[in-house]
């Protein structure tokens, strides 16, 4: 909390620390610019709920709470401010960061190790795992943990209702190389062969193949691998016509590999 402690200094952040809302109501009334996110993040650090009504008096309450939560999806100690605001009914489980997406979706896509259990509790409380990121191009949520979190963070989602079925998912974990992802999704009934989605973000539909090609593409062998034990097939084309094989000769891949995808050197 050291970001807040200097935004606020040490007389204001004390006043949040000892929810002393007559306090905060005097050193925030001289003429001077206050940081209002940064006294709600201190109140909810400190449970202190009377702090944190008066802040929802004194700003637009959707801005504060935009600004809070982009606090919280950019700081991995920050679980318990999002646990106090979402149990003490000041934002919404599925508040929608504007231009950002919720925070359910940023969290879950950092691919950071110690957010899981954040996610766990946002689940728990209702948040949606089927809403999209307009800040990766309204990619879906558990697309975006796919390709930039891990597998324990794809089943969570998995569990508490992800859509799996034209999601794109296993497209875009092959393409980033995520072995344990991509087994995971195989397992969870993922289809071996589905081209992707596009997003803002990749806006060509001619970037669209399926987990094969990306993979190949990029140079993940044994997610490659993986995937022709899971029966990818061969001859699927991408959108430009390509087969996997096609990708590899053009790469200049190994004859091992070129032969395991039906191109004999």
């Amino acid at each position: 909390m050291s970001a807040v402690f200097e935004a606020l200094g040490a007389e204001l952040f004390e006043a949040c620390v000892q929810d002393n809302a007559d306090r905060v109501k005097t050193l925030t009334s001289k003429p001077i610019i206050i940081n209002w996110t940064m006294v709600l993040i201190a109140a909810a650090e400190w449970r202190a709920r009377g702090i944190a009504s008066y802040c929802m008096t004194q700003t637009n309450r959707l801005d504060l709470a935009d600004g809070v939560l982009r606090w919280v999806a950019c700081n991995e100690d920050s679980d318990q401010v999002c646990r106090f605001l979402v149990d003490s009914d000041f934002v919404t489980v599925d508040h929608p960061i504007d231009r950002w997406g919720t925070t359910l979706g940023i969290v879950a896509a950092t691919g950071k190790a110690n957010r899981h259990s954040l996610v766990a509790y946002l689940l728990e409380k209702g948040a949606d795992p089927n809403r999209t990121l307009e800040m990766q191009g309204h990619m879906r949520i558990l697309t975006c943990a796919a390709g930039y979190s891990d597998a324990e963070m794809v089943g969570l989602l998995l569990d508490h209702g992800a859509h799996l079925s034209g999601s794109g998912a296993l497209v875009f974990a092959a393409e980033k190389g995520k072995m344990q992802t991509v087994k995971l999704l195989i397992a969870r009934g993922a289809d071996v062969n589905e081209k992707g989605v596009a997003t803002y973000i990749r806006r060509s539909l001619l970037s669209l193949g399926s987990p094969l090609h990306k993979a190949v593409e990029n140079g993940h062998v044994a997610v490659v691998d993986v995937l022709l034990q899971a029966g990818a097939d061969l001859a699927v084309t991408d959108a430009k016509g390509r087969t996997a094989a096609d990708i590899a000769a053009a790469k200049g891949m190994h004859a091992d590999i070129l032969s395991k995808l039906g191109r004999p050197s």
